[in-house]
């Protein structure tokens, strides 16, 4: 990637991190701003904010946990309070 490209996506979020792709962070920052905007943490599948199903996406982190690199583990722990499925949430 050109220094002028990470330049733009810096540009439009600064957390942007070139190790994962676009989509993840592209969630990551519609669950940010919704909650900001007073909305509640999507949990499940079917709550979808502007267009997108970030219940879902949610719900992927909670039980790919483990697939994580651990920088999105905390980032998702310490910004946005998600925390890895429980066992017993893992027969659902």
């Amino acid at each position: 990637m050109t220094e002028a490209r990470r330049d733009e996506l810096d540009a439009v979020d600064p957390g942007w991190c070139p190790v994962w792709d676009t989509e993840w962070q592209r969630c990551f920052r519609l669950v940010q701003n919704h909650v900001q905007a007073d909305g509640t943490l999507p949990e499940a599948a079917g709550d979808v904010v502007q267009g997108e199903d970030l219940g879902r996406w949610v719900d992927a982190q909670r039980f790919g946990w483990q697939q994580l690199l651990p920088v999105r583990r905390w980032i998702l722990e310490n910004i946005h309070r998600i925390t890895p499925a429980e066992e017993d949430e893992r027969g659902r």
